[in-house]
C-alpha cells in the first residue's frame, strides 16, 4: 500500500459514499494522490451501529484528521458469494460457456464467451469434450471446471480486486506454462475468461462505474477515447478453410478527427 508522507502532499477531492447497513463487516476504503503516485488504503471494521458506523470506521482507519484533499469511501465489504456456469451457444451455433456471479449484496452479473475457431502456436488452449455430440465441441467439462474448481476457489474473495484474482485463476489455479505464455490448458481458456468477463461487470457494479471507466482504470488509462473502427479485408487461417497463414488482413483510419469521419 502506498501511504501520503504528510497532509499537505494529498490533493483531490471530497465527498462521502455510504452504502452500509446495520452489521459489518464494512469496508473503510482511501484513494489519495501524492504527487504523480495514486494510493489506496483499506481497512476491515465490524459494528453494531448504523448511527456509529461512519464515524468509529474512519476514527479506526486514520488517526489524523480528514482534511479537503482527501477522497474518503465507506462501503460495505462486498464478497462473491456464488459462480455458476452452464453450456450455451454462440454465434457460430457453437456449444460454449457462460457464467454467472452473485456478490453478497445481491450484485448480479453474466459473460459468454466465444468458443473460438483459431489455432494459432501462440494462444491460449481451449477445452472441448470431443466424441460424437455437438461434432466434438461440447463444454461440459469446462462447465465442470467452473463449477467445481474456479467457483469453490473465488467463493468468498473481493471482486473489485480484478487483476488479483486473473492472476489467481492462471498462475495458481490452472498453473500451465508453455514456451509462449500461461497457456491455460488444466482448466480452459474459455473457463478463465468467461469468469473474468463476469468479474469485471460485477467489479464496475460493485464500484458503481460504467463497465467502459472500470476497464480503463484496470487498464490504468486515465483519458478515455472512442474505439477506432477496423475493417477486415481478408481472411485467412483455420476459420477461412485457405492457405494464408495470416488470420485477418485489416486497414484502420488512423488520423480521423472522429468516429463519423472514420466510418
Amino acid at each position: 500500500m502506498f501511504f501520503p508522507r504528510s497532509k499537505e502532499s494529498i490533493t483531490g477531492s471530497s465527498h462521502w459514499v455510504s452504502n452500509v447497513r446495520s452489521s459489518g463487516p464494512f469496508l473503510v476504503h482511501l484513494d489519495f494522490q501524492f504527487g504523480d503516485n495514486p494510493g489506496a488504503f483499506h481497512i476491515f471494521t465490524k459494528m453494531a451501529g448504523r448511527n456509529e458506523n461512519v464515524g468509529q470506521a474512519m476514527l479506526l482507519a486514520f488517526s489524523h484528521n480528514r482534511n479537503a484533499g482527501e477522497t474518503w469511501v465507506v462501503r460495505e465489504m462486498v464478497t462473491i458469494k456464488t459462480v455458476k456456469a452452464r453450456q450455451v451457444f454462440d454465434s457460430r451455433g457453437n456449444p460454449t460457456v457462460e457464467v454467472d456471479i452473485i456478490c453478497s449484496n445481491g450484485t448480479f452479473s453474466r459473460a459468454a464467451v466465444l468458443n473460438g475457431a483459431s489455432t494459432g502456436i501462440s494462444e491460449p488452449l481451449k477445452l472441448n469434450d470431443g466424441g460424437s455430440d455437438y461434432l466434438g465441441k461440447g463444454v461440459f467439462n469446462v462447465v465442470e471446471n467452473v463449477n467445481a474448481i474456479l467457483g469453490p476457489a473465488l467463493f468468498g474473495k473481493d471482486p473489485t480486486e480484478q487483476t488479483k484474482i486473473d492472476n489467481f485463476m492462471v498462475q495458481v489455479l490452472d498453473g500451465t506454462v508453455n514456451e509462449w505464455d500461461w497457456c491455460k490448458p488444466k482448466l480452459g481458456a474459455t473457463a478463465i475468461l468467461a469468469v473474468s468477463l463476469a468479474l469485471c461487470k460485477a467489479e464496475a457494479s460493485v464500484k458503481n462505474l460504467p463497465l467502459h471507466q472500470d476497464i480503463a482504470n484496470l487498464a490504468g488509462h486515465k483519458t478515455l477515447v472512442l474505439v477506432v473502427p477496423a475493417f477486415n479485408l481478408l481472411n485467412g487461417g483455420s476459420p477461412a478453410g485457405n492457405k494464408l497463414a495470416l488470420q485477418e488482413f485489416m486497414i484502420l483510419p488512423v488520423g480521423a478527427s472522429s468516429f463519423k469521419e472514420a466510418m
